[in-house]
């Protein structure tokens, strides 16, 4: 390892991992404004898909470099190597600083000036989140596209857990086997996601987010079926289609954000955004987790393709009519 085993040491490695991702968040949503000035309005869904695209495909090739590293690496070089790639994103990022200030200096970023007073950080919280929350109630198709994606973000939480209790309660229920069915079911998320950012540009290209998102409802109803009637392959083949939609919607949604919503607050309502999206996942963990130990993965499925259901129908009967506003 290169040196001795210590709680300290890990401890330190944790403090500092939470404080690299706050300043990971912090950066992404400084740079949103700059990256205004750098992509022009028609070409920011391109390149959200291009970019969700490269990151998918580097995520592969990082976690199976990463495999291999592990194998002739210790634990101290891994640690050093990976300071260096942070060390190369800092060399990056100061190489083209002076190209962003030009940009900045020639279209600088409108802030709200504030009257010198006494600043109570809870309350500037509640007042930047409650300007969020007002400026999507005034955008129906983003707010009625957030409602639906965060359920449906929840519900899909349910896959793993209900694939790995579908295959310890009935061994067929995979593909050559329980490990083959594990990695095959990352890899079928990566390679939806990276063809639909390829399709983002093309086939669905003049596809608004609004009708994909009531394409994308059907999806779980199958995929929940196929779990109860403990069929692998529909199983796979919807996870497959859901990833594509996915990889299509989410550029779109950015590109929606980036032209509905004002300059000086896209930080805050994207946060915001993801937060609500986390809050969903948080509790359908939750959920999963008590269902787990006291139902059957064909009770799971059966209590989440009535999830999805109700999902659907709330669509159709209260969400479509604010997003066929956006398709018409």
């Amino acid at each position: 390892m290169g040196f001795s085993p210590a709680l300290w040491i890990v401890a330190v490695a944790c403090l500092i991992n939470l404080l690299s991702d706050l300043a990971g968040q912090y950066e992404s949503s400084l740079f949103m404004p700059v990256s205004l000035r750098v992509i022009s309005n028609e070409d920011r869904e391109a390149v959200s898909a291009f970019r969700q695209g490269i990151g998918a495909v580097l995520r592969i090739v990082f976690q199976s470099s990463g495999a291999v590293l592990i194998g002739v690496m210790t634990y101290q070089q891994l640690a050093f190597f990976n300071a260096g790639t942070f060390l190369v994103s800092l060399l990056i990022t100061l190489s083209i600083r002076p190209a962003l200030q030009k940009l900045l200096l020639a279209n600088p970023l409108s802030q709200e000036v504030k009257k010198d007073k006494a600043s109570n950080l809870l309350l500037d919280m509640k007042k930047s989140l409650v300007d969020s929350y007002q400026a999507v109630q005034g955008i129906p198709v983003l707010k009625a596209v957030i409602l639906v994606l965060t359920v449906l973000n929840a519900l899909f939480v349910a896959l793993s857990p209900v694939l790995i209790l579908s295959m310890k309660e009935m061994p067929s229920f995979a593909i050559l086997n329980p490990t083959m069915t594990i990695a095959a079911n990352s890899i079928i998320y990566l390679v939806g996601s990276i063809l639909g950012s390829l399709l983002t540009t093309s086939l669905f290209k003049d596809v608004s987010i609004a009708r994909l998102t009531k394409w994308v409802v059907y999806l779980p109803i199958f995929i929940f079926v196929s779990f109860y009637f403990r069929f692998i392959h529909g199983v796979f083949i919807f996870s497959f289609v859901t990833a594509v939609l996915a990889g299509v919607a989410n550029p779109k949604i950015s590109a929606l954000i980036y032209r509905a919503l004002p300059e000086n607050q896209l930080a805050t309502i994207s946060a915001g955004i993801a937060t609500f999206f986390q809050l969903g996942m948080l509790v359908t963990q939750g959920l999963v987790a008590v269902l787990v130990v006291m139902c059957s993965a064909r009770t799971i499925s059966f209590i989440f393709f009535l999830l999805s259901l109700a999902l659907l129908v709330y669509t159709r009967r209260n969400v479509a009519s604010d997003i066929e506003n956006d398709t018409q």
